[in-house]
């Protein structure tokens, strides 16, 4: 199956969860963040603003930040490039492209080498860490030139294990997957 195929194929899943199951999954996979943050302890996490289909990531950061962690999000830049700013609330943020929510030009920008923990967004990852986009590329050009800890927050139907796709020399594998699976949440160490 081509990756174009296995992200519809995902895509379709994502938009057939029940509202029921989506908030239930969301809710583990915030606890499991918790629990990963408390085992491994970050002040500078590099966060994505997700919506459905994606996991809704709003209400982890407002939290997060009420705890005193500092968010930072993407902002596109040319030729295909992002950097990380500062992330304060909703409020602050503009929308482009394709409803992608980013901070404003005059938010404060990190460093990269600053960043303490990168949550990677994507549609399906397999066993070795290894994702499948939504096709930017974005991500795997930012975390092939900073060697960054890196986490992604997966709903159940989004990890194939066996996950036989090509991967490209610029892929990039996440080193923790956190899984929602029934009521408990899986913390998947990537074995690249």
């Amino acid at each position: 199956m081509t990756k174009d195929e296995l992200r519809r194929r995902t895509l379709e899943a994502l938009h057939g969860m029940s509202k029921d199951k989506r908030q239930g999954e969301e809710d583990v996979l915030f606890k499991g963040l918790l629990i990963y943050l408390d085992k491994y302890p970050c002040q500078r996490l590099a966060f994505y603003y997700g919506f459905e289909p994606e996991v809704d990531t709003a209400t982890m950061m407002d939290h997060l930040l009420q705890e005193g962690i500092e968010i930072y999000l993407p902002r596109i830049q040319a030729n295909r490039q992002m950097t990380f700013h500062r992330y304060l609330g909703r409020e602050d943020l503009e929308v482009v492209q394709q409803r992608i929510y980013q901070p404003r030009q005059e938010a404060l920008q990190i460093e990269p080498e600053d960043i303490d923990l990168v949550i990677v967004p994507g549609l399906l990852w397999n066993s070795q860490g290894f994702r499948i986009g939504f096709g930017g590329g974005y991500y795997d050009r930012f975390l092939a030139k900073y060697s960054l800890p890196t986490l992604s927050l997966l709903f159940s139907c989004q990890f194939d294990g066996e996950g036989l796709w090509p991967v490209d020399s610029f892929d990039r594998a996440v080193d923790h997957l956190l899984i929602a699976s029934d009521q408990e949440v899986i913390i998947h160490e990537s074995i690249v």
